[in-house]
């Protein structure tokens, strides 16, 4: 007879359900309230930031527009009435409320502070805005000018200039030193307007001389003739030349021309000088390099180009006679004369070679002078004498 079956096990029982106490219920309800709690006081929070936002707004409105922004305060307060009525205070929120008000009376009144504090630096008074520091009263400084305690020399008032010696200014705010500066400039100024006349004399002298050089052979020095005021066509001695030279340096002499011709007359006055000067050079190196000679006596000697076609000398009218009075037919007349004596200068110059004849090499430059001895006596005399 087979054995009986083992009995299977049995299973452990379930656990027992843990018994919820009464602490624990209360525990979780609270944990829900306050969480409802918080999430409600938050949608108020944000109501409330948005209400003020949207007042900062209509505000804003009601300053450009007026009649736009009280349309909008009264439907918000309209809207803020109904959601009051229909809604409880919230102790938090009357909290919020009174405390966003007394921070808004509080910057209200920080700003009118502010404002006030403003107009009474800068907006009452003229305000003068400088670069210029203030200077510092150091009490240990010592001043050995003035023996003083405070200040030192360079602000001291007893300071003295050391070019003229004055009290009150350094020598860097001279007057009297400015204005021995500006004179010395003055000067300097005259001395180079001076230098830059004489350079332009010596320039225009100098261009006359070659367009005169250039100039050469019978017609070339019939030009120079012309300048002189001798007749082109006949050739004159040196003799002749001279005295047509003195003549045109006295018709063109500075000292007896206007302010008006002044100019005019310089310009001639070189150009007598440079003509009378390259005729006696063509005579007496025999127009070397000028194209042509001019010998005293009427010769003539041409090395340049085919000679111009020049009529025959006539003997003029009247013989040698006759050929001094063409060239004297403008000398200077006795009133000329008088007003050139008149002057202390040639007088004694005159008066000098009258008592000494020797003394005439010494005036042989000066075309005044010789011009005078050649009106007053013949030629003959004056060569003699010389």
């Amino acid at each position: 007879m087979a054995a009986p079956a083992a009995p299977a096990p049995e299973e452990p029982p379930a656990p027992a359900p843990k018994a919820r106490g009464m602490f624990d219920a209360m525990e979780e309800d609270d944990d829900a309230t306050r969480q409802a709690l918080q999430a409600e006081r938050r949608e108020k929070l944000k109501r409330m930031q948005r209400e003020m936002q949207e007042d900062k707004y209509t505000e804003a409105i009601a300053a450009v527009a007026p009649s736009v922004g009280a349309a909008m305060m009264a439907a918000s307060s309209g809207e803020a009435g109904g959601s009051a009525a229909d809604d409880e205070v919230d102790p938090l929120d009357a909290f919020m409320a009174e405390h966003v008000a007394k921070q808004a009376e509080k910057d209200a009144e920080r700003a009118a502070m502010s404002e006030e504090l403003w107009q009474a630096m800068y907006g009452k008074k003229e305000v003068i805005v400088s670069d210029e520091l203030e200077k510092e009263h150091n009490v240990n400084a010592h001043c050995y000018v003035c023996k003083r305690w405070g200040h030192t020399k360079k602000d001291c008032p007893h300071k003295r200039c050391y070019h003229c010696g004055k009290e009150g200014h350094t020598t860097g705010d001279c007057p009297k030193l400015d204005n021995k500066i500006a004179e010395q400039f003055a000067e300097e100024k005259a001395r180079k307007k001076e230098k830059a006349k004489a350079d332009k004399k010596e320039r225009r002298k100098k261009q006359w001389e070659e367009h005169l050089r250039s100039q050469t052979g019978v017609d070339g020095f019939s030009v120079l003739y012309e300048i002189l005021g001798l007749p082109p066509r006949k050739l004159a001695s040196k003799e002749q030349i001279k005295r047509a030279y003195y003549r045109q340096s006295l018709r063109y002499h500075p000292d007896r021309v206007s302010e008006e011709e002044a100019e005019e007359a310089a310009e001639k006055f070189v150009a007598v000088k440079a003509a009378y000067e390259l005729l006696l050079e063509g005579m007496e190196t025999g127009g070397k390099g000028m194209g042509g000679a001019v010998f005293s006596g009427g010769d003539l000697e041409y090395s340049g180009g085919p000679k111009a076609a020049v009529a025959p000398d006539e003997e003029p009218e009247g013989g040698a006679d006759g050929e001094a009075a063409e060239v004297e037919a403008d000398w200077l007349d006795t009133d000329e004369i008088r007003l050139l004596l008149a002057t202390e200068r040639v007088r004694s110059a005159v008066e000098e070679i009258v008592a000494r004849p020797a003394a005439l090499a010494r005036y042989e430059s000066d075309p005044v002078v010789m011009g005078v001895l050649y009106s007053l006596n013949p030629p003959s005399e004056v060569a003699t004498a010389s």
